[in-house]
């Protein structure tokens, strides 16, 4: 969270996307409360679309609207940020707008060129071009770590945390030519990790921690 970022109040999707107006109108500024919005705003544009409260990949919606001002900024300017909550972890989970076409390789600042996708989707897609497969091997370089912790807090039934740390860390993490994610257990030892369904990452919804007459491969799909 920003630091220099102050929430003021909230408000409902009928309370603002009715007063979104078209980028050309110079006098677009509206009061809420004691603060001036700029309601001619591209990305409030994408919001008020029919399906633009929505994320294009996760399908979180937005329900709410967040008036928020930056210390750096005019005292008397706001801005609005829209979130929705993630059905998994009751969290508030921000929306954003996303250039289909990347910046970087062309595309347009234009309402044609951009979706509504959440915090976490547009962290994912990232650069990447509509189609465009997503690099497992960069995200298993950045994501290691993470899955490593993720097992070591699961934790085993059968064995101490210290030795359960030791089994966790030399589990061997690779990405396929296939486009999927294996992590690889130290032989004779299984468990099993499954991807979240609503294709934000990756939980670990099984650890079993035994001898097995081989070792089980799980193979993580990334969306």
């Amino acid at each position: 969270m920003n630091p220099n970022l102050v929430t003021i109040a909230s408000y409902t999707p009928e309370e603002v996307l009715p007063f979104v107006t078209d980028e050309r109108d110079a006098d677009s500024d509206r009061m809420y409360g004691d603060y001036r919005v700029r309601m001619n705003s591209l990305r409030y544009r994408v919001f008020a679309r029919s399906d633009g409260l929505k994320c294009a990949k996760c399908g979180i919606t937005g329900t709410t609207f967040l008036l928020q001002r930056s210390l750096d900024h005019l005292p008397d300017r706001a801005h609005f940020n829209l979130f929705g909550t993630d059905p998994e972890t009751g969290k508030m989970i921000l929306l954003t707008k996303d250039h289909i076409i990347p910046s970087s390789k062309g595309g347009k600042d234009v309402l044609e060129n951009l979706q509504t996708l959440c915090f976490g989707c547009n962290t994912r897609k990232g650069a990447r071009m509509p189609g465009e497969p997503r690099d497992t091997r960069a995200f298993v370089a950045r994501k290691r770590k993470q899955i490593i912790r993720q097992l070591i807090r699961a934790g085993s039934p059968e064995l101490p945390a210290d030795e359960w740390t030791v089994i966790c860390e030399q589990v061997e993490v690779r990405a396929e030519d296939t486009g999927e994610i294996v992590a690889v257990p130290p032989s004779g030892w299984a468990f099993r990790i499954v991807d979240n369904p609503n294709g934000r990452g990756f939980r670990t919804t099984l650890v079993q921690a035994g001898l097995a007459p081989t070792p089980d491969v799980t193979s993580l799909e990334v969306t």
